[in-house]
């Protein structure tokens, strides 16, 4: 009986340690600039543009790694990630679950998008520049 009890509590262990829990967007800043990450989410996932509810702008300073929002593995994390100078303009923009996880800024600045899916790391600093207005009402019906 200790046995059959050791063996469920192993399984379900093993089962628990494989369970997938979503990855982190991550940006690395490989330039001498500090730059700006958005991310934006929104419960109507094909709605264009994909700016304006629920954003998050952050801080990525010079040579950085750091975790710029989270993709949980049951939905809800971001479907837009743009990738900003300190004036706002876009340099890049991406979709986490379609291009994937960690983005890498060269010098230029350059923006690229690997399909790599991280875990972990240091989260950057939240800041109140360059939110965007939100989505514009729909119209009442009828």
């Amino acid at each position: 009986m200790a046995v059959v009890a050791a063996l469920a509590v192993a399984a379900a262990l093993a089962v628990a340690g494989c369970i997938d829990r979503g990855y982190d967007v991550i940006a690395e800043n490989h330039t001498d600039q500090e730059l700006l990450a958005r991310s934006s989410h929104d419960v109507d996932y094909g709605k264009t543009p994909l700016v304006g509810t629920d954003q998050r702008v952050v801080r990525l300073p010079p040579h950085s790694r750091l975790v710029i929002a989270a993709e949980p593995f049951t939905g809800g994390g971001p479907n837009l990630v743009e990738i900003l100078d300190r004036e706002c303009g876009i340099l890049g923009s991406f979709s986490p679950a379609a291009e994937g996880g960690l983005v890498v800024i060269e010098s230029g600045p350059v923006v690229s998008v690997r399909r790599q899916f991280p875990e972990g790391g240091n989260s950057a600093d939240e800041v109140t520049a360059c939110h965007t207005a939100g989505p514009s009402p729909v119209a009442p019906s009828g």
